[in-house]
């Protein structure tokens, strides 16, 4: 705080949690599923040095996946993810910087593959 007010885009407070997890698909070795679960919370922030207009605080959750293999015709890892950022299509105002307000992003699909050669 500077002289009782809150500095300009400045949180109340933020937390991000990330729960991971994994198990073996069938007998093969490396044949892998992976989980990831992410909650992010940011707390309340000013956007302007008087204190008089207030974001609000929000809460986001995401998920993701990623499935590895070996390749069938050079036996390297292959890795297949998919994940889906702002699960709830949370509307959100995601920055408060400079008098500026950024809105968030919405629900978003995401999918990519690694190949190794």
């Amino acid at each position: 705080m500077l002289n009782g007010l809150m500095p300009l885009g400045a949180v109340g407070g933020s937390i991000n949690l990330v729960t991971k997890s994994r198990c073996r698909m069938g007998r093969a070795v490396h044949r892998w599923l992976h989980s990831d679960r992410r909650a992010i919370h940011t707390g309340a922030a000013y956007v302007d040095a008087a204190n008089t207009q207030l974001l609000p605080s929000w809460t986001r959750f995401d998920i993701g996946a990623r499935y590895t293999f070996l390749s069938p015709w050079n036996g390297k890892p292959i890795v297949i993810r998919a994940a889906v950022e702002n699960v709830e299509n949370l509307g959100y105002y995601a920055s408060g910087y400079s008098g500026v307000v950024g809105l968030g992003a919405p629900r978003t699909y995401l999918v990519s593959t690694t190949f190794n050669f």
